[in-house]
């Protein structure tokens, strides 16, 4: 994709692009993700180029800003989703089947008989 660069921003953002990913990962502690959301930043700062009339560098800094704390949000929203900290009402409930109800009634006809066939002393828990 060939970009076209009439007021020299492409070329301020290519001039503080480590700066920006320095930005970005001092926030969300993750160089290599911080280089992902800075190629995001150059997607919305190209698209906005032209309604740019502050300094260049400031709004690639308040892009940038901005897309590391929806990162962040969204990144904290995903850890409490985890399945381990999921309320109760949402979790997957275990359903008696048939099948299900046909195997523990047979494992409990199974462990009576074996008591039984134990000597008396052998049966009750001390």
């Amino acid at each position: 994709m060939a970009y076209q660069d009439g007021d020299g921003h492409v070329a301020s953002y290519l001039a503080c692009r480590l700066a920006v990913i320095k930005y970005v990962a001092s926030i969300i502690g993750s160089r290599v993700d911080a280089e992902d959301i800075v190629q995001e930043v150059f997607v919305r700062f190209y698209q906005k180029q032209s309604n740019i009339s502050d300094s260049a560098r400031a709004y690639l800094f308040k892009i940038a800003h901005n897309l590391a704390l929806d990162w962040t949000r969204r990144k904290k929203l995903e850890s409490r989703l985890n399945a381990s900290e999921m309320p109760s009402w949402v979790q997957p409930q275990d359903v008696a089947t048939p099948e299900r109800t046909a195997l523990a009634s047979d494992e409990l006809r199974r462990i009576s008989r074996f008591l039984e066939d134990c000597p008396e002393n052998h049966r009750t828990a001390s």
